[in-house]
């Protein structure tokens, strides 16, 4: 049963992320580098959830199967520079994404490299991953999103002490869009890499090897629902900023009229 209920909520969660960025997407007006950004962020998201999918409901498992899975897998690798390139874009201490910037993509190139060639060298299912190799590729596909993860929270505290006696409603709905997205993240990384930790290190029972993976999934599915919520409640955020700044100015929300955190 709760294994059917991850599935479902696999898959409620990837079709409101793909819906989300697809609005994002069709923006034709202010299209800017964060709001690019974040769409790349939320489609990867939702490869990674397809990555569950495909290995839990696709059977039987063949050489296919499990590449097209460790593909889609492999997209974990984008999570923490995509990350970190969307909060620096957002707090305007990027303004474009450089040559030098593509570094970034090298842990991603590597794995998809190493996915290919076993799948080239070995013919069957069995032979393509073994668990120490498994293993050992989750262990560094979560560590490696620490330090983009360090980084973006000290480059949103800096940003929340330069705006804290700016009085900008633009500005404040910026931290507040990017606290969303940060810290739902965050909370994400974590029950995944507790889920990871405990299924790897532990042998468990198969219903709390379930229940621990549908406790993962479940802060995905309220990301996914939090960040569908507020575009829904401000569509002129990415549409018509300017229409936005007049109307915030006017309502006042009372978010933006708390005392900025002090980080």
């Amino acid at each position: 049963m709760l294994f059917q209920i991850n599935q479902i909520l696999a898959v409620v969660t990837a079709l409101l992320l793909i819906i989300f960025s697809i609005f994002l997407l069709t923006i034709k007006k202010e299209r800017k580098l964060n709001r690019r950004l974040l769409f790349i962020f939320l489609v990867i998201n939702a490869a990674y959830l397809a990555a569950y999918l495909v290995i839990s409901t696709v059977k039987p498992v063949t050489l296919l199967t499990l590449f097209i899975f460790y593909f889609l897998h492999s997209t974990g690798f984008l999570f923490g520079p995509v990350l970190l390139l969307y909060t620096k874009s957002t707090v305007g201490t990027l303004q474009r994404i450089s040559t030098g910037e593509m570094v970034h993509l090298i842990p991603f190139s590597c794995a998809l490299l190493y996915v290919l060639i076993r799948y080239i060298i070995f013919g069957s299912p069995g032979e393509i991953w073994d668990q120490s190799d498994r293993m050992f590729y989750d262990l560094i596909l979560h560590v490696q999103v620490m330090p983009y993860m360090i980084f973006s929270l000290i480059e949103i505290k800096k940003y929340g002490k330069r705006i804290r006696n700016y009085y900008s409603s633009i500005e404040k709905l910026n931290f507040y869009w990017l606290t969303i997205v940060l810290y739902g993240f965050f909370f994400m990384w974590i029950a995944d890499f507790i889920n990871f930790f405990l299924r790897r290190l532990f042998v468990l029972p198969s219903d709390l090897h379930a229940t621990i993976g549908t406790l993962s999934l479940l802060t995905n599915f309220i990301f996914a629902i939090l960040i569908f919520y507020e575009g829904l409640k401000h569509p002129q955020y990415f549409h018509f900023p300017e229409q936005l700044q007049e109307n915030l100015n006017m309502k006042n929300p009372s978010y933006l009229r708390k005392k900025m955190p002090a980080f």
